[in-house]
């Protein structure tokens, strides 16, 4: 057990029950034990690769997951990485930022069919063969009797071929009334498929639910503050989460407030909770290489590395129920 308050910097090899309650830099894997679980609670905090048999995550991983059996993400719990797993159970309220890949099944031990069927054609007597023999010349005639009378057919159907010519050339008065009328009947269709296609686009990109990324051109031209929309109300509206791997600078200052702020820095490969207040607004001076999540939504890559003001609104249970 990595009790609560302690902190470890370092990868860690164990073997049975690992239980982390404490902060964790490193990578955890689980060596040589088919029945290894390593578990997170609500107050540990995990740094790196887990690799175990069983995962079961209370608390907050920033890494990969990978478990040859299974992985269990419980209420509250946050994972920002890819998981790798044979099943996984992730209850309501729990929140994984990343790929879910499962394992391909083991191979079928059981022997092929193959052996089974053929053993009895090996087997066949003599008499079988010579009757498979006769039906096989029997199928050749009846074959050769189909090609003769598709022949026949095909020569028979070339008559009112060859009349047909020769009746559109007695009457060539015809054609010139259907002519004329297909130019405009076909004339309306071409303004249609011009219009149309542009109508689909403007619907697809009104149906994108990206708050964040749709105001970042906007906001970096004219210097507006960008609006991070929360998306799961069971996460705290007051903080959001900074994970960094490389040294960062942001600037946190209130919305009617001149200048740049109040300075913080953070040091690279950290994993924080930064409270702030609602009419706080805040931005990344230095340091891009960084993830930043509020409310279980990413902020786009582009809106960090703008540099503009970022304000975060939280998303409530009831504006859920009454969107519902």
């Amino acid at each position: 057990m990595i009790g609560a308050g302690m902190r470890v910097k370092g990868d860690i090899a164990f073997s049975g029950v690992l239980r982390v309650q404490g902060d964790v830099l490193g990578n955890i894997a689980c060596a040589n034990d088919a029945d290894g679980t390593v578990v997170v609670d609500g107050s540990g905090s995990v740094t790196g690769m887990l690799h175990a048999p069983h995962i079961v995550v209370r608390g907050r991983v920033a890494g990969p997951l990978h478990s040859s059996q299974s992985i269990d993400i419980q209420k509250g719990a946050c994972v920002l990485g890819e998981a790798f797993y044979k099943e996984i159970d992730i209850h309501e309220g729990g929140v994984v930022e990343g790929m879910l890949v499962p394992t391909a099944p083991p191979a079928s031990s059981e022997a092929p069919a193959l052996p089974a069927s053929s053993a009895p054609e090996r087997e066949a007597p003599a008499g079988a063969s010579r009757l498979a023999r006769l039906g096989s010349g029997r199928l050749i005639v009846v074959t050769a009797l189909l090609v003769v009378a598709s022949a026949a057919a095909v020569w028979l159907a070339r008559a009112p071929t060859a009349k047909a010519p020769r009746e559109a050339a007695e009457a060539p008065a015809a054609a010139p009334p259907e002519r004329s009328t297909p130019s405009p009947v076909s004339a309306p269709p071409a303004p249609r498929a011009v219009t149309e296609p542009p109508a689909t686009v403007a619907a697809a990109e009104k149906q994108e639910p990206v708050v964040a990324s749709n105001a970042v051109s906007s906001a970096s031209e004219a210097g507006e503050v960008v609006a991070v929309q929360g998306v799961n109300p069971a996460k705290p509206a007051g903080v959001f989460l900074l994970v960094t791997r490389e040294p960062t600078v942001l600037f946190r200052k209130k919305r009617q407030d001149g200048g740049d702020g109040k300075r913080v820095e953070v040091s690279q490969g950290r994993t924080i909770s930064i409270a702030i207040a609602r009419n706080e607004i805040i931005r990344v001076a230095e340091g891009r290489d960084l993830d930043i999540f509020y409310q279980g939504r990413k902020v786009p890559p582009r809106v960090v590395e703008s540099g503009t003001w970022m304000s975060f609104v939280p998303q409530s249970s009831r504006a859920t129920d009454e969107e519902k």
